[in-house]
């Protein structure tokens, strides 16, 4: 697995655009965007309501969604989510990422922040619609080896 440097000073967005078209978990609600007001017909300002899971597109699954009494989103420190990153490609033959998986990668001293580029990018840049179930993810114990080493992120 080859790692991907990028200089600290470098801030990129990793976020996918929320559409009425990004796939949503089997269950939550479909993406659904309601325009109230619109400068285009004569209002003072445009207003939009947006209603979808939050575990719609780019997300950060909070601790409390796996950890009774965990942080919800609102409570996690900002700077968890901004700063220098290390990257690392996943081969796209890893189905599950599970800790043996993480213990072969090389890790810088003190990493704080962890991104793993795995084969789920290109769905986004193919823009399937339909939800896809063979999505790679990490297992608890990757989680839990995550968390032992104090990466944040």
């Amino acid at each position: 697995m080859a790692p991907l440097h990028n200089p600290p000073s470098k801030y990129i967005d990793i976020s996918v655009p929320v559409s009425p078209y990004l796939p949503t978990w089997p269950g939550s609600p479909a993406i659904e965007f309601h325009r109230h007001l619109d400068l285009e017909h004569g209002d003072i300002a445009t207003d939009t309501t947006l209603h979808f899971s939050v575990h719609t597109g780019t997300h950060v699954d909070a601790p409390m969604h796996f950890i009774p009494g965990g942080q919800s989103v609102e409570q996690l420190p900002l700077d968890v989510l901004i700063g220098e990153v290390y990257v690392v490609v996943v081969p796209d033959d890893v189905d599950v990422i599970t800790a043996e998986v993480l213990k072969q990668l090389t890790l810088p001293a003190n990493t704080q922040r962890l991104l793993l580029h795995t084969r789920n990018s290109r769905l986004w840049r193919s823009q399937v619609r339909e939800f896809q179930p063979d999505f790679v993810a990490l297992t608890a114990d990757a989680a839990e080896w995550v968390v032992e080493r104090g990466i944040r992120l």
